[in-house]
């Protein structure tokens, strides 16, 4: 009988046993080293595979796979073991891409990542890069200025008033942007309306972000405890003074994160004022494109839109962290 016990304690330790053994240190390390010698020994040269290479590839990657998923399912491992494996992985990817991908490196190259060619025309996109900040400057001003005002009526709670606005608010929702800039620029004239080009993508984006930063701050003033507006009106406040003493101050410290959010999509969305010829940098790229006889101004636009947005990213999610507790205290 005791013996009977200790195999049925065995085969109920073996699954755990296994396990112990497989995210073993030697286990990882041997496993690396057979991947190692895969590489160098059994992996088909570069190129495009076919047949069996191929299969040895997808082989050399799943067991990489779970080389890599081995040791990140280990609670136990050091954390420097689990991101130096990730970083082998990638690399190990990427490798693997630029080896059997079958890319024209060559020509991608030239497409793409031919700055020599662009010598000469670095200022036309540095002078339309003005452009897109005057044009993200003024909408940055009066789209939360819609906004702001649209929440405050909404929150009179007049049932006509909120229904034209929530109208207002699904409509330039549901409208794509560039369909809105080509609308305002194109339909406007045949009413009596002439803007520039300029204006236009203006008053097409503020009109858009003002429907989505109504949103935000209609969701901040909505963040404040009811009982402050109660406390308020007890000590003899009207409901304008409530909102400007009361609720606007708490609000806008709650929606500064989601607003500036908000903002750098717009900053994005400039690039599409190119359709009614403004002369921003997606506009001024598209230009030069048939200058250089590649795409490499959109690809340095790309690059562009990245170093400039890159910091409002990096403020967006401090602000985020710096004023989430406001949003918390708000609901206390």
């Amino acid at each position: 009988m005791s013996q009977e016990n200790s195999y049925s304690e065995y085969y109920d330790d073996a699954p755990l046993l296994l396990l112990m053994w497989v995210r073993s240190y030697w286990f990882i390390a041997v496993s690396l080293i057979i991947l190692v010698l895969f590489y160098l020994f059994i992996l088909p040269d570069k190129g495009v595979p076919d047949g069996n290479n191929k299969i040895l590839v997808f082989i050399f990657a799943g067991l990489s796979f779970f080389w890599l998923l081995n040791i990140l399912t280990d609670k136990n491992k050091e954390e420097w073991l689990k991101s130096t494996a990730v970083l082998l992985f990638v690399l190990t990817s990427g490798w693997l891409f630029f080896m059997y991908a079958g890319a024209n490196w060559q020509l991608l190259n030239q497409q793409f990542f031919n700055f020599a060619s662009m010598r000469d025309y670095w200022h036309v996109l540095l002078q339309a890069l003005g452009v897109t900040f005057k044009l993200a400057l003024t909408t940055f001003i009066i789209s939360p200025i819609v906004g702001a005002v649209l929440a405050i009526f909404r929150s009179f709670n007049n049932r006509i008033i909120n229904t034209l606005i929530i109208g207002y608010i699904d409509l330039f929702r549901s409208i794509p942007d560039i369909v809105l800039v080509v609308v305002v620029y194109y339909a406007l004239p045949y009413i009596g309306i002439e803007l520039g080009p300029l204006t236009s993508a203006t008053v097409a984006l503020s009109m858009l972000y003002g429907a989505y930063a109504s949103e935000v701050f209609r969701s901040g003033i909505e963040s404040i405890n009811h009982t402050q507006i109660e406390a308020s009106r007890a000590l003899g406040l009207s409901g304008l003074q409530t909102m400007r003493w009361v609720i606007l101050p708490q609000a806008i410290r709650v929606v500064i994160p989601p607003l500036t959010s908000i903002m750098v999509e717009l900053l994005k969305s400039t690039a599409i004022s190119s359709v009614v010829a403004v002369p921003e940098m997606m506009h001024r790229a598209r230009q030069l494109n048939r200058l250089v006889k590649s795409v490499t101004p959109l690809f340095s636009v790309a690059v562009i839109y990245l170093i400039v947005i890159t910091p409002f990213v990096i403020l967006s999610n401090n602000l985020e962290k710096r004023f989430g507790k406001w949003s918390r205290k708000a609901r206390l």
